[in-house]
């Protein structure tokens, strides 16, 4: 069962606990490189069924990636075209990705081990830039014979869907299937040979026993994670929803070899993956949110929690400007003190009335110039209906920030209508009071926010003062698909 209704006030919300640390089984970062050379096939092209350690296994567990051949039909080049130039959780620098070289890649695991594993909670993430199509591969498993509803399918699936969706999908021990899906066209993909037109993506797909999550990061905007899908387990009737053990054998495949760039089904290699893959790495644990290998690159909005004063505040962490239109924090300890929350409403932070793209506060001619220099590239041709339908307006017109009703002790909210957001510079902050209360304490705020036409995005949440510990970002518990909160405020 999929956790997707659609309801009055947006999607299901489905919250979890924050998970443990990974225990990684294996890294592939395909940094062989030179660019533009193929991925050498060790064993040779007259043996393209034949497993060689062609990709290094960088987690130093000895899984080592084969390629099918060296370039050609089935295999792969490396190439300069990147998600991000450095992992933000190691510090590695990021040289290169590995592209298809004709229409029937697929690389594969061999006989190390990494074909038996069956863990009861996993993570598996990848970064991409796919080509336009159907069903697409990031990530799969060899096998057949695994899911009581379709004996076809094969043991597990991260992959791009029809109308441009991402999920995750798997098989458990009891044969029950599990997927996550996300709403359709999250991703932006291209037609080759015009690959910038696609964006690049970090997925993580991560099962902790009983709930499987989707996260999303946008790479090419410099967004940070969201929750684009989830799925409850526990309500499949499953009593064991660890990994199925792989089951089958084909001429040209083993049961539980993992795959990238191509998928299975009914025992044939198919679902294909074109376009750019990279940073693979693969979890027996429920990886949390702080250990996803782009979490840091990504997590362009933080709260500072003074444990100390109680003084919280908002922060631009990131090297470009956030502009946000919703937020909130919350604590299931109730350590949130709304007398002394100093929101952006009661400091009256301005807002400037859509339409106004000279950022002057005023809707006017100045405006029309700013879009028109900016038609086709910034703006389009409905930018110019809203500067119409605002001509005139101004920021002195009571645009600006609401509380959202039902703030208290858990949750802090607040949001703005019909407007384009507030804008924080590289930088800066916004004191939000002595929200924290430092009689309740603990440490379990979770914070998060929204961007103009975008769900929600996970923030983090730093604690300084003489209490605090390490800096803890904000964890699992978040709204399923970033909507709920979306959904009820668009319409109020």
């Amino acid at each position: 069962m999929i956790l997707q209704r659609i309801q009055a006030a947006g999607f299901a919300v489905l919250l979890t606990a924050g998970a443990a640390h990974a225990n990684t089984v294996a890294y592939w970062r395909f940094e062989t490189g030179p660019a533009d050379t193929n991925v050498i096939h060790l064993a040779g092209d007259d043996a393209g069924n034949t497993y060689s350690a062609d990709i290094p296994d960088v987690s130093g567990n000895g899984h080592d990636l084969s390629a099918w051949i060296t370039g050609g039909c089935c295999g792969y080049a490396y190439r300069s075209d990147v998600a991000t130039g450095t992992i933000a959780a190691t510090g590695a620098t990021n040289n290169f990705s590995v592209q298809n070289t004709g229409g029937g890649p697929g690389m594969f695991t061999g006989p190390t081990g990494i074909g038996s594993i069956t863990p009861s909670a996993f993570t598996i993430e990848a970064s991409f830039r796919l080509e336009n199509g159907g069903f697409r591969t990031i990530i799969g498993r060899d096998g057949t014979d695994v899911a009581d509803q379709n004996r076809e399918l094969a043991p597990v699936y991260l992959q791009a869907v029809p109308g441009n969706a991402l999920a995750i999908k798997f098989a458990d021990q009891e044969g029950f299937w599990h997927e996550a899906v996300s709403p359709a066209e999250i991703l932006n993909t291209f037609a080759p040979p015009n690959t910038t037109e696609g964006d690049w993506y970090h997925a993580s797909a991560v099962s902790d026993g009983s709930t499987l999550s989707l996260y999303l990061a946008n790479a090419t905007q410099g967004t940070g994670y969201q929750l684009v899908a989830q799925t409850d387990m526990t309500l499949s009737g499953s009593t064991n929803t660890a990994m199925a053990t792989p089951a089958g054998d084909g001429g040209d495949w083993d049961a539980g070899n993992w795959t990238v760039g191509r998928g299975m089904y009914n025992g044939g290699h198919g679902d294909r993956a074109y376009g750019f893959i990279d940073e693979v790495r693969i979890s027996d644990s429920a990886v949390s949110l702080s250990d996803m290998l782009h979490f840091a690159g990504g997590q362009n909005l933080s709260i500072e929690v003074n444990t100390s004063t109680g003084a919280v505040m908002l922060k631009n962490n990131s090297s470009g400007a956030v502009t946000l239109d919703y937020y909130e924090i919350t604590s299931d300890a109730g350590a949130l003190n709304q007398s002394s929350w100093n929101s952006m409403a009661d400091q009256g932070v301005e807002v400037s009335p859509p339409g106004d793209y000279s950022g002057d506060g005023v809707v006017d001619a100045a405006d029309y110039t700013v879009y028109r220099d900016g038609l086709g590239s910034t703006f389009a041709q409905a930018d110019y209906d809203v500067w119409a339908a605002n001509y005139g307006a101004s920021a002195e017109d009571g645009y600006g920030w609401t509380e959202a009703g039902g703030s208290d002790a858990n949750i802090l909210s607040e949001l703005l209508l019909d407007v384009a957001g507030t804008s924080l510079m590289p930088g800066e902050s916004i004191s939000l009071g002595a929200a924290y209360n430092t009689a309740v304490g603990g440490q379990d705020l979770e914070f998060s926010y929204g961007r103009p036409g975008s769900g929600l995005f996970v923030g983090g949440v730093t604690y300084v003062g003489a209490a605090a510990t390490i800096p803890e970002p904000a964890t699992l518990a978040l709204v399923a698909l970033g909507m709920a909160a979306l959904g009820w405020r668009r319409t109020a």
